[in-house]
């Protein structure tokens, strides 16, 4: 997340500015995540489960408290796509 930060924050201005910069790609980065989260949970996309759970312990791992406070739904539906594996037998 910090490369596209980066990227986005120098057309921002001053410090202020960066610091929302950051804020909102955080937030555009969790809103795509859940919504690709979702959409493999309704596809019933049991095979992206392993990806998925690198992808949250990533968010949960790191330094950024903000990106793992603004997705708690993303391990739930994780969760529930590795309930309707068991339940499958897949």
């Amino acid at each position: 997340m910090d490369s596209l930060v980066g990227a986005y924050a120098p057309a921002c201005g001053g410090a202020d500015d960066r610091a929302h910069a950051r804020e909102d790609v955080r937030r555009f980065v969790v809103a795509s995540f859940k919504k690709i989260t979702q959409a493999l949970l309704e596809a019933r996309r049991t095979d992206a489960i392993k990806v998925l759970r690198a992808a949250v312990a990533t968010t949960e791992g790191g330094s950024d408290r903000a990106v793992a406070a603004l997705g708690p739904e993303i391990p739930e539906t994780v969760d529930a796509l590795e309930a309707l594996q068991t339940s499958t037998g897949r």
